[in-house]
């Protein structure tokens, strides 16, 4: 499995969710300012990237690279490379005549050329870097070297863990340490892979050897400073508060009471216009009939009671007038909304109680012919304002009953 179908098997499905996540149609979150402290988290972030970038920019030396040493090159040919490396670095080495300030380093050097004469050391060398080659006097085998070498590596992986940690202490941040965890998890993960699996070395076109510990170290601090930096400019997305929440749905319930005002209002005027309101209870003697004929279906009547068992209406009307009360009170509390505005908003929105199906009369709109409504327009008006408005059946005096709902 090559590694572009194992990306495509992991990353696609991820990447499909989040674009219909994107897609989809959902209410906006509301902003919030960003505080002093998320400043503050994003510009460490960004200076802890800026550490990573320069630790990925300067690498450790590379005794093969600087004297240009392949793997297989003799050790005739490495012993003349580095004499003439070491007369033109100190002018006085081959007489002895070395500069104090300079006899560490020249001992340094001469102790590397005497441990890179064969092909394995060469290979170890490159395999666990220059520190290890070096500095480990107890080191003798592979092993030791490889035990050398582990402690920066893990004191790097902690000092990173411990940055993120420090960079994500706001709740705009606080994604990362999951997603930051993770991430250098993998990271560890593929450096263990390459040390493991691959080789010692990555030969250059000119057959010039290079340090795979070196090359991983570059990969692995550019790891952590695109962690850093996508943990500086990726935040969290605002989260809905309590208060969010209580103004949208003051802002949903006041939809609901400016609709039901102009639907006051729109019936107001129709009722004051008489063919209009012919009309209208054509209309609604169309409906009513409709209505009439399924409520006297008797497979309707049997179906409509065995879904009404399953449900205790009256309960379900407190809870939800408890909740709306809730809310609008949470509401008055906060000082978001006055008393007057709340209690118009409960009276739009409050849910009428059952009817005893025993006292509800029949309602028929009347036929054209047999009365005309009659129906002041100021009477109208104000009559659909404030309330529901039902025509009944005529009163016998010329004119429709009016009933209060």
């Amino acid at each position: 499995m090559s590694y572009l179908t194992l990306f495509l098997w992991i990353g696609l499905p991820l990447l499909v969710s989040k674009g219909r996540a994107y897609f989809k149609k959902t209410p906006s979150r509301p902003t919030h300012p960003k505080s002093v402290y998320d400043k503050y988290a994003t510009a460490f972030l960004l200076f802890v990237a800026v550490l990573q970038l320069c630790a990925c920019v300067v690498r450790p030396p590379n005794v093969l690279v600087d004297l240009g040493i392949g793997l297989e090159t003799p050790s005739f040919v490495l012993r003349n490379t580095f004499r003439n490396h070491m007369a033109a670095r100190y002018p006085g080495w081959a007489s002895g005549a070395v500069r104090p300030e300079d006899e560490a380093r020249v001992a340094t050097a001469e102790k590397i050329h005497e441990s890179l004469k064969t092909t394995s050391a060469r290979k170890e060398y490159l395999r666990h870097g220059h520190a290890a080659h070096i500095e480990c006097g107890w080191c003798t085998e592979p092993r030791d070297y490889a035990l050398y070498a582990a402690p920066p590596i893990l004191v790097s992986y902690g000092l990173m863990l411990v940055l993120l940690g420090i960079g994500t202490v706001t709740w705009r941040k606080q994604l990362w340490r999951t997603y930051g965890a993770v991430f250098i998890g993998l990271i560890a993960i593929c450096e263990f892979y390459m040390f493991a699996m691959h080789d010692a070395v990555l030969s250059e076109a000119d057959g010039t050897a290079w340090s795979l510990y070196n090359s991983v170290r570059m990969w692995r601090h550019a790891g952590f400073a695109v962690l850093a930096l996508l943990a500086a400019l990726v935040d969290r997305k605002d989260e809905w508060t309590d208060e969010d929440v209580v103004k949208d749905i003051l802002g949903k319930n006041q939809v609901i009471y400016n609709r039901s005002q102009a639907s006051r209002l729109a019936r107001a005027a129709t009722l004051t216009d008489s063919n209009m309101r012919r009309k209208f209870m054509e209309h609604y003697k169309e409906h009513e009939a409709v209505n009439d004929a399924i409520d006297r279906d008797l497979e309707y009547k049997e179906i409509r009671d065995k879904s009404l068992q399953k449900y205790d209406l009256d309960k379900l009307m407190q809870e939800a007038s408890a909740l709306s009360g809730n809310i609008v009170q949470a509401a008055i509390d906060e000082g978001l909304i006055d008393p007057s505005t709340a209690a118009e908003i409960s009276a739009a929105t409050a849910i009428p109680e059952p009817e005893d199906p025993s006292q509800q009369t029949e309602s028929h709109a009347p036929h054209p012919e047999e009365a005309q409504p009659v129906l002041e327009p100021a009477d109208a008006a104000s009559a659909s304002t404030d309330s529901h408005l039902r025509v009944g059946k005529s009163n016998g005096k010329g004119g429709t009953r009016v009933r209060r709902k």
